[in-house]
């Protein structure tokens, strides 16, 4: 079957819900999903870049309802032997440290090499949903410019392989179990204003490589 870059498959046949989606689509869906979570879910993070507006505002919102969130990003310091200026996670971890009290935030530990996992886990009641593919979570890849796809795994969290799988792969990371993957927020804290600033212009016109 044929699947536009605008649509959706998806088979509830079981189960499980596995859905396939692209560039916007993917957006549509992931806001969807953070929207219907509520006080004592949980919702968890690794992406290699962190900028679009929409996301971060729902992740805002979301731990305004009492949502608890950990987030992983790549510092955005490396790049094939080059020296990049933090753009854009270091300001968004910026802006999401303001609410540091339930923004939970984690520095993927790199020497040289990006880390570049797009995974975010939405956990609503006994439900997760995973997102994971190729798209990050920017203007380009999920506003219909970049052609890009994840998919969308549904089903109960203790139930479904895949999802149970990637919750492992995260507390792995977040508590370096068995090596060192992570490092605390203050390790790359940067409070520059000209940089928030930068990022806002770049995410805003396209002008950027994220």
């Amino acid at each position: 079957k044929f699947i536009s870059p605008t649509s959706a498959y998806q088979d509830v046949s079981g189960e499980v819900s596995v859905q396939l989606l692209t560039e916007g689509k993917i957006k549509e869906s992931l806001l969807s999903s953070i929207g219907q979570t509520k006080t004592g879910d949980k919702i968890r993070l690794v992406m290699f870049y962190l900028a679009e507006r929409d996301i971060i505002q729902s992740l805002i919102s979301a731990h305004q309802r009492g949502v608890e969130i950990e987030i992983i990003l790549d510092p955005n310091k490396d790049a094939f032997g080059r020296t990049k200026a933090g753009l854009p996670n270091v300001p968004v971890a910026k802006e999401l440290n303001k609410f540091n009290q339930a923004f939970k935030l984690r520095w993927c530990d790199t020497h040289g090499e990006q880390c570049h996992s797009k995974l975010t886990i939405v956990s609503i009641g006994n439900k997760t949903d995973l997102f994971i593919g190729s798209a990050n979570l920017t203007k380009r890849n999920l506003g219909n410019y970049n052609l890009e796809t994840d998919i969308k795994i549904s089903g109960k969290s203790a139930e479904v392989s895949a999802i149970k799988q990637a919750n492992d792969y995260f507390v792995a990371l977040w508590n370096n179990q068995p090596n060192n993957y992570t490092v605390p927020y203050q390790k790359y804290e940067d409070n520059s204003f000209l940089k928030t600033i930068k990022y806002r212009l770049m995410e805003k016109t396209g002008l950027c490589s994220f």
